[in-house]
């Protein structure tokens, strides 16, 4: 994780740490089972959905972090 900390630094963007995140929701084995695809390392639906209140938050609470889409 500190690779992206010092990425967005070097890069003069925000950066919203969401491991932290999901380590807050309880034990490893229980996060795993709830909000990733099992056997995979992707969000599922319900991760998804903690992912986007997170940076809803973050947003409307005056994130100050330039945001860089790709373009999109």
């Amino acid at each position: 994780m500190d690779t992206w900390r010092v990425w967005a630094a070097e890069k003069g963007v925000g950066f919203l740490n969401l491991f932290s995140l999901f380590q807050s929701l309880g034990a490893p084995r229980d996060v795993l089972a709830s909000y990733f695809i099992p056997f995979d390392d992707h969000w599922n639906e319900n991760g998804h959905e903690v992912v986007a209140k997170a940076l809803c938050a973050e947003l409307a609470s005056g994130w100050t972090g330039r945001l860089n889409c790709g373009g999109l």
